[in-house]
């Protein structure tokens, strides 16, 4: 079982609920490599979350939002906003 499996049963275990759980799994996507939409969208897909709804917070959580988690490049590479 891969990191993102475990992470994905542990944020279930804890009740945590969707929209929280997809934030969580994008940046743990980001942080372990994973920086292109697509292939965070089909990664979280493989664990069961809704493909049009990690696209959705990919948007809503990207640059130039007031929550905002991760900036996306030119290239549509995804990288963490730095505290």
């Amino acid at each position: 079982m891969n990191s993102l499996n475990k992470l994905y049963d542990f944020l279930v275990e804890c009740g945590c609920d969707k929209h929280d759980k997809v934030i969580t799994l994008i940046k743990a996507c980001i942080e372990m490599g994973i920086r292109r939409g697509a292939d965070i969208t089909s990664n979280l897909a493989e664990l069961g979350c809704n493909k049009q709804h990690v696209g959705i917070k990919l948007s809503l959580h990207g640059d130039g939002s007031d929550d905002q988690y991760w900036t996306v490049d030119a290239d549509g590479l995804y990288s963490l906003v730095k505290d």
